[in-house]
């Protein structure tokens, strides 16, 4: 959500002393991973806004892995993965992907990365979000169209 490694570690930080300092308040109402997602949201979203409020331009979207990595977010999987080419072709998709994915307002960006990411569900996704199970199913739609928009040049 932060497109800052570093700025992420700092909200991730925030995130579990925030939830040790606030342990007592968890009513057990939903699980433990909900409302420590919730917590990392706020904290992400609440950056964001800081980063805009301060006219400051939101920072890039990490780049895919590099050569040293040899492995890319959005890399198929089996031996056909290995061949050069193929690496090539999911190194490239992975940045345009990260650069749609830039683009996005931050609330698609987070929504988008739970549900196709991640794999959450709808409900899972509105007991993070605060809002109805519909609202998820709108926002989300209205995010996979805008990344259909933003990749049909490429395709």
């Amino acid at each position: 959500m932060l497109s800052d490694r570093e700025d992420a570690l700092d909200a991730a930080q925030e995130v579990f002393l925030s939830a040790w300092r606030n342990l007592a308040n968890f009513r057990g109402e939903a699980a433990l991973s909900t409302w420590l997602l919730r917590i990392a949201a706020n904290r992400c979203l609440n950056r964001i806004r800081r980063r805009k409020s301060l006219s400051e331009r939101e920072a890039p979207w990490p780049e895919p892995p590099g050569e040293a990595d040899d492995v890319s977010f959005f890399q198929p999987a089996g031996i056909e993965a290995d061949r050069p080419d193929r690496l090539a072709e999911t190194r490239e998709m992975g940045e345009i992907l990260t650069e749609a994915l830039s683009r996005l307002d931050s609330t698609s960006r987070w929504m988008v990365l739970l549900s196709d990411v991640e794999g959450f569900s709808y409900e899972e996704i509105a007991a993070l979000a605060d809002v109805p199970v519909g609202t998820v199913k709108s926002r989300l739609h209205r995010a996979r169209m805008a990344m259909r928009r933003l990749l049909s040049p490429v395709a």
